[in-house]
């Protein structure tokens, strides 16, 4: 779920109201929001997280327009949009065809507005765009461009303009090999290529404005300063293209703004969908007049029209460009349950009863989990994503990996719990020895299955101190097994990350169910331990699979 951050201030003023931070958080909550922390900064501000498909929200600008509408408190933002009769010139390249431009002549974007816009932007194009697959929008200086425009396909060796913060004219190969380990920029370069050429947008002089979806021209790039705002939208979904630039159109113009709009390949208009009086009773069992249900939807930012035939009536409600989310009759409905507000309807008893039980490997689980506290461990939760390193010496031959990881402590799914147990005795070797420490948690298991993995429920103890300890944990291991009801039994093997001659394996009821050991030198060398470790990691799933035979 995306999150923004408003300023207390600037959020009051703009509903027009004045809310202590609970009425703010109880608001909030009923319009769909939640209010996820309050930050006190320099100035108040509110975090708030916005469900995934309210595009209209992510912003400041959007985000007060929605909640004014629904607390009625003032009235809805109307903007008007002029075509300039200007086409954008050039053959737009197939694997990118859609392009959309319009200008935002006299715009204030200071007092915060610049940011709010280009947090906007990375917004739409994370949800709206995924990930600038579909669709990508650049802001430029109108100012410093000159008309008409030009949106068409350039070989990639012709490409060489100065992009964004950058002091110095790149190639598109060069911009490929800067941008090749840009956490941010990276996964861009792929999208529109094709057969060595790649989209551009070009201004009347011939100068790149932008290689979409990757990165502006540092030339036309605006500031807080900037007055009149060139926008261009690309993408491959037109409909997605035509919604982000009317939220951008809406939500930046103001009183006195002028926006111009180039010709363009509109996409089609959504059907009207009508909501009729036994929808909404079925629905939610609500019985309403036609007038209050259109009062409903106008505060959910719907243009309604009301038909009534004598005792039966119906809302024609037509889908409005800031709504994209709005599809079905179901989504109608659900705002009209929004804004009479879910604490206000009845609460009845559900018609079905049914049994709902704890599933057999949890409740072993939680069992484990307290005797295994109660013979003096210390239960960890770790992170079940790890880096390659951290593997090292664990006899793990093939990798679970993540496609794209964001971080190198976090590339691949842990196949054993051990390396994250050894990671939480690394990071607690200030406590007094010996450290006993335990984790139950899933790891992930290569199988046959469609998917090639699988969850495997394990239970690992470890034992860190100046001796082995290897007696003491398994004499503690034998307690906690005991008290489940299993009888475990032992033989000798050598395997990792055990030291040779130090390991055995463990058995119930003739099945092997896991491994243990004092733990190799070399592996705990590796982990930057100073102390001797011991561990024992079984398979919970296989364990208790066996004693259900």
């Amino acid at each position: 779920m995306p999150a923004i951050t408003v300023s207390k201030t600037e959020f009051l003023q703009g509903i027009q109201k004045q809310m202590t931070d609970d009425e703010v958080d109880s608001v909030l909550f009923d319009f769909g929001l939640e209010l996820d922390e309050i930050l006190a900064e320099e100035e108040t501000k509110y975090k708030i997280d916005i469900p995934a498909n309210r595009y209209d929200l992510l912003c400041l600008k959007g985000l007060v327009n929605g909640v004014s509408a629904y607390l009625e408190s003032k009235p809805q933002k109307e903007i008007s949009i002029k075509e300039n009769g200007e086409a954008v010139l050039g053959t737009p390249p197939a694997e990118r065809p859609f392009i959309k431009m319009a200008i935002l002549k006299n715009i204030d974007l200071s007092n915060g507005g610049y940011q709010d816009l280009i947090d906007f932007q990375d917004k739409l194009h994370q949800g709206l765009g995924q990930n600038r697959a579909l669709m990508a929008i650049g802001t430029h200086n109108y100012d410093v461009t000159q008309r008409p425009y030009t949106y068409t396909a350039m070989e990639e060796e012709k490409v060489s303009f100065v992009p964004l913060n950058q002091t110095k004219e790149y190639t598109r190969p060069e911009l490929d090999a800067l941008y090749a380990h840009d956490p941010k920029l990276k996964d861009y370069t792929k999208h529109g290529r094709a057969e060595g050429t790649v989209p551009v947008l070009l201004d009347g002089a011939g100068r790149i404005l932008s290689l979409p979806p990757l990165i502006n021209s540092d030339f036309s790039k605006i500031t807080p300063q900037t007055k009149n705002v060139l926008v261009e939208v690309t993408g491959t979904d037109l409909p997605r293209v035509d919604t982000a630039m009317y939220l951008i159109l809406h939500h930046f113009s103001e009183a006195g703004t002028i926006i111009e709009e180039f010709l363009y390949a509109k996409a089609g208009e959504r059907p009207p969908l009508t909501l009729t009086k036994q929808d909404i009773e079925r629905d939610l069992l609500l019985s309403i007049t036609e007038q209050t249900a259109a009062k409903y939807l106008t505060k959910m930012m719907h243009r309604v029209e009301v038909q009534k035939e004598g005792e039966a009536w119906e809302v024609c409600v037509h889908p409005t460009k800031l709504r994209p989310d709005v599809l079905h009759k179901c989504d109608l409905v659900e705002d009209v349950a929004i804004a009479h507000g879910y604490n206000n309807f009845e609460k009845l008893l559900s018609a079905t009863y049914s049994c709902g039980e704890e599933l057999p490997i949890n409740a072993a689980s939680s069992g484990i989990r307290r005797e295994c506290a109660m013979v003096g461990y210390t239960e960890m939760f770790t992170m079940a994503l790890l880096s390659k390193n951290d593997c090292t010496g664990f006899g793990i031959s093939s990798h679970i990996q993540l496609k794209n990881s964001k971080s190198s402590e976090c590339e691949v799914l842990r196949q054993v719990l051990a390396p994250s147990i050894l990671k939480c005795i690394f990071s607690n070797q200030h406590h007094h020895l010996p450290i006993k420490v335990f984790e139950v948690s899933d790891v992930g298991v290569f199988d046959a299955s469609d998917v090639g993995v699988r969850n495997d429920r394990r239970l690992c103890m470890a034992i860190a101190g100046a001796q082995s300890g290897l007696e003491d944990l398994q004499e503690a291991f034998d307690v906690v097994m005991k008290r489940i009801g299993v009888r475990v039994e032992y033989q000798e093997e050598n395997t990792a990350p055990f030291l040779n001659g130090r390991a055995c394996g463990v058995y119930a009821n003739a099945k092997r169910v896991g491994s243990l050991g004092i733990v190799d030198p070399s592996v705990i060398r590796h982990h930057k331990i100073p102390h001797v470790c011991s561990l024992v990691e079984i398979s919970l799933t296989t364990l208790l699979d066996k004693a259900n035979e």
